[in-house]
């Protein structure tokens, strides 16, 4: 996604189709600086997930208390692909440390994973919670990796 100055950086769009502007989104710190690589919805928890790898950040906004967070790790060097697992973890890629970083539901750091690639991209969670798929970009030998997760 990029800001080009002609739309917000994000809106809502009802079930009419009518688009909306969410100026409550700004908490996140969204501008013409920031480069979202990953995005991630909760329909249960309506919590919206948002990696900027510019800033090495990742974002948290909760849609129903419009409560925002900012997560801050120095584990973070280039989040990019990010979603949710059964339970609410977290998961997410980062491009440069090839790890795949496992939050938990409040985004505290809960391990971090090493998943034999370089540049991982892209993560999805099966819908019981025990496979991570892993794949990669902007690397010589792209792949798609399958991983049982092993839950401490």
């Amino acid at each position: 996604m990029s800001n080009d100055g002609s739309s917000p950086p994000l809106f809502a769009v009802d079930v009419d189709g009518e688009e909306h502007f969410e100026e409550d989104f700004e908490c996140v710190g969204l501008n013409d600086d920031t480069s979202i690589e990953g995005l991630a919805f909760n329909p249960t928890t309506k919590m919206v997930l948002l990696t900027d790898s510019t800033a090495s950040r990742v974002h948290m906004y909760a849609v129903e208390t419009e409560a925002c967070k900012t997560l801050h790790d120095k584990r973070f060097t280039e989040p990019a692909g990010i979603c949710f697992a059964p339970g609410g973890h977290i998961f997410v890629c980062d491009h440069s440390s090839d790890s795949v970083i496992q939050l938990s539901p409040s985004g505290d750091v809960v391990r971090v994973h090493d998943v034999g690639m370089r540049c991982p991209w892209a993560v999805s969670v099966s819908k019981d919670g025990q496979y991570m798929a892993v794949s990669n970009r902007g690397s010589d030998n792209d792949m798609v990796k399958l991983f049982k997760i092993m839950y401490a």
